[in-house]
C-alpha cells in the first residue's frame, strides 16, 4: 500500500505520528494501523536520510571594480582557491 502513497502524502502522515500516536493518525487519516506504522517506518529509518557530508570552507568577498562603484560579490573553495560564483551587486 505504500508505494501508491506519494512522497509528500507520506511526509503528510509521517510529521504527526512523530508528536502523537500510530493510532491516533489511523483514526484521523482513516488509514489501517499497518499502513501508517509502515509509513513511519520507513521515513525514519536511518537510510531513508540524505547524508549531507562535511560542509566545504568558502570564502565571500565583496569587490569593487571602480572606486566606489560596480561591487561585484565573489565566492570562493578556499580549500583549492577556485573562483565558484561572481555576482554583481548595487550598493
Amino acid at each position: 500500500m505504500i508505494g501508491r502513497r506519494t512522497s509528500g502524502d507520506q511526509e503528510y502522515i509521517y510529521e504527526p505520528v512523530k508528536v502523537t500516536t500510530v493510532l491516533q493518525v489511523t483514526r484521523e487519516e482513516k488509514l489501517t494501523e499497518t499502513q501508517v506504522q509502515s509509513i513511519f517506518d520507513l521515513l525514519s529509518a536511518p537510510s531513508s536520510k540524505k547524508k549531507w557530508g562535511q560542509p566545504k570552507p568558502l570564502s565571500l568577498d565583496e569587490i569593487s571594480l571602480r572606486k566606489g562603484r560596480d561591487f561585484v560579490t565573489v565566492i570562493s573553495d578556499l580549500d583549492t582557491g577556485d573562483l565558484l560564483v561572481t555576482a554583481h551587486s548595487n550598493k
